[in-house]
């Protein structure tokens, strides 16, 4: 869970470089945030970007209408020939990623 001085937090999406859209999120990714990330994955969608990043290392609770957010951003991407990728420092969310087999639709890094 996030901690008091950690507040939940979407960033812009930026570009990292020719083919990657980055979205930084940090504090808890749920229901009160979701519309945040929904609106910062559309943006970063609209580059079509290779690949779609939501940096989350700084996030330690995600719960379900946050995860559905991803996979929808996940497929949206595989339509246009991109993919997303989640990069998690949190053991526990990555377990629940591997647990609902979402990590066979998006590729998390470490």
């Amino acid at each position: 869970m996030s901690s008091a001085s950690e507040p939940p937090s979407i960033g812009k999406p930026f570009l990292l470089d020719e083919q990657t859209m980055v979205v930084e999120a940090s504090g808890e990714l749920d229901l009160a945030v979701t519309p945040q990330l929904r609106d910062a994955l559309d943006e970063a969608e609209r580059h079509r970007p290779e690949v779609l990043r939501v940096e989350a290392s700084a996030v330690g609770f995600i719960d379900s209408t946050a995860l559905g957010v991803l996979l929808a951003a996940a497929h949206r991407a595989a339509e246009h020939g991109g993919r997303l990728q989640f990069v998690c420092g949190s053991p526990a969310i990555r377990r629940v990623l591997e647990m609902t087999m979402i990590d066979r639709t998006i590729e998390v890094l470490p």
